[in-house]
């Protein structure tokens, strides 16, 4: 039995644990397809249709159309391209009037496939045009928006009844055009669009003795408007004491889970937060990193999804109370201690002469337990204002990334910056640990440094800046020095049964003691030994995911 417990473990350490591949997520754009109308042309009828991007509203070239129509009652299949505006163009054949039409787009690596319905034209009659004027981005908070709508048929303005409705909801009715003007206005209730996102209205001209049927589809998004509130567990904080701080983030759907808050101190961005479940988020800060007197405070939302808006909660201020005089009876302490110790030096100079004890009955001295260190501080350190940069603001940012443990430059760390029109810059510290980049335009840009083995840092750079951001120091600690960090400040301490042992007992050491006494093995702190063992003392870089799921493991023990 014990020849095969060996074998299998043998197996275990030599058999490679890969993990499992990352998915691959691919984001195909929207498109729409539709037949513009049947026109007379020299070899026969020529067919008229256009594939577009539907969010963007262009078309898209170069791509396959296949059309079908119905001749001599059988199906005909035809490949059509579409040109530099993405209209294609196919000539029928002679000898109908009316035909069944039907196309198909079977998409791309970039672009989704699309089937619209199938369509009746008649070549006898007009093809109408209908153009769609609305707001692209529609507040919710608004009861209802306006849709203008204009029809026309070979140049001119037409009378038609178009039907309006939300494609896959709501149906907004029917309504007619002006025959002088070829306009109307149709009123378009929120609460019939939908909850706060994208959406598409569909205008749809069923078709008359006249002009054939034609519709028109245009894309919108109704916007939510965001709340922030920020508050304070007291409005006058000491020195030596925690600024703790609390809100909620909120949209007309509810609380926001997960989002992004920033928080400001002085116009300063001093740390961030994720909301929870019920759209809460908080905030503890030191008293004595501020100066006395009052502090300005207060957060920004920065939403992850287009229908959601920015958001600053209202300013709040609270108060840094200077530190208390050290009252007089104090001074005498140093005083009162130096003469103890003198009298305990003297004490243990002469002690063995007025009493010695056997060597079987001296205690051992009690061992004063070390204090927990404090957690390695990171994140980043902006440079002092100089007198040139309040007369010229700048827009680059240059700096070093630096290792506080090691005390030591991070050659090699990447540098990400992404901008709010959406462009990222992307560049990679020297050996030095030492980056510059270029000039940017004005606006809140985020910057994230990271390297393999560190805990990444990111904050805002608000530009144009006055030169706190020149010479800007990002320090990143080793996921490893965290992770140790956590391990015997949230568990080994509190389960040590005297805290001198931290020094003496290995981690397996206390994972046996706990399950002696418990009476049984304790799968989570074993798993958070290997954790801890496999990241501090291999040889590659611990990635930010330990540290995770080593975090959540703690939850779990606690």
């Amino acid at each position: 039995m014990q020849h095969k417990i060996a074998i299998l473990l043998t197996l275990l350490v030599l058999v490679p644990h890969d993990a499992p591949a990352a998915p691959v997520v691919t984001v195909k754009g929207r498109t729409t397809l539709r037949f513009l109308g049947i026109y007379p042309g020299d070899d026969g009828p020529i067919l008229i249709g256009e594939l577009k991007d539907k969010d963007l509203g262009t078309g898209i070239p170069d791509k396959l159309v296949k059309v079908s129509l119905v001749l001599g009652g059988r199906w005909r299949t035809y490949r059509v391209q579409t040109d530099a505006e993405g209209k294609f163009r196919l000539t029928l054949p002679p000898g109908q009037q009316a035909y069944r039409l039907e196309a198909h787009f079977s998409g791309d690596t970039t672009y989704a496939p699309v089937s619209p319905e199938g369509a009746s034209m008649d070549m006898t009659k007009l093809t109408p045009e209908i153009e769609l004027d609305i707001e692209r981005e529609l507040p919710f908070a608004e009861a209802s928006h306006q849709l203008k709508i204009l029809t026309r048929a070979e140049g001119k303005n037409v009378s038609l009844e178009v039907r309006v409705r939300v494609e896959g909801g709501a149906d907004l009715g029917s309504v007619t055009t002006s025959p002088v003007t070829g306009r109307a206005e149709v009123p378009v209730p929120t609460a019939r669009i939908g909850r706060p996102g994208p959406a598409t209205l569909v205008v749809r001209f069923a078709g008359s003795s006249e002009y054939n049927p034609a519709t028109v589809q245009t894309e919108v998004v109704l916007t939510s408007a965001v709340q922030l509130t920020l508050r304070s567990s007291s409005s006058a904080v000491h020195t030596d004491d925690m600024v703790r701080l609390s809100g909620k983030a909120s949209d007309s759907r509810g609380p926001i889970s997960g989002g992004t808050i920033s928080l400001e101190a002085m116009g300063r961005h001093v740390s961030s937060a994720l909301s929870g479940e019920d759209g809460t988020y908080t905030f503890e800060l030191r008293a004595k990193d501020f100066p006395p007197g009052p502090l300005d405070l207060m957060t920004h939302f920065t939403p992850t999804v287009l229908w959601r808006r920015p958001a600053s909660s209202p300013a709040l201020k609270v108060t840094i109370l200077p530190p208390t005089p050290i009252p007089l009876h104090l001074y005498a302490i140093p005083v009162a201690a130096t003469a103890l110790i003198m009298l305990a030096l003297v004490l243990v100079r002469f002690w063995p002469t007025l009493q010695r004890r056997p060597p079987e009955e001296e205690e051992e001295a009690p061992l004063e337990a070390e204090p927990a260190p404090e957690p390695i501080a990171s994140g980043v350190r902006l440079a002092r204002t100089s007198l040139r940069s309040l007369v010229k603001p700048a827009f680059d940012i240059h700096g070093e990334v630096w290792d506080p443990v090691d005390r030591c430059p991070v050659p090699g760390a990447s540098v990400r910056v992404e901008q709010d029109g959406g462009t990222v810059i992307e560049l990679v510290a020297d050996r030095q640990g030492r980056f510059s980049i270029p000039p940017l335009p004005p606006g809140t840009h985020r910057v994230t440094v990271a390297r393999p083995g560190f805990v990444s840092e990111s904050f805002r750079a608000n530009l144009p800046h006055r030169g706190n951001l020149h010479g800007v120091r990002v320090d990143l600690v080793q996921v490893r020095v965290r992770l140790l960090e956590l391990y015997r400040n949230e568990v080994a301490m509190p389960l040590l049964p005297k805290e001198r042992l931290w020094a003496r007992w290995t981690p397996r050491e206390l994972c046996r003691h706990v399950g002696a006494q418990a009476g049984r093995r304790n799968p989570g702190l074993e798993n958070l030994t290997r954790i801890l063992e496999r990241a501090y003392w291999s040889s590659r870089p611990a990635s930010e995911e330990v540290l995770r799921e080593a975090r959540s493991l703690v939850d779990t023990l606690s």
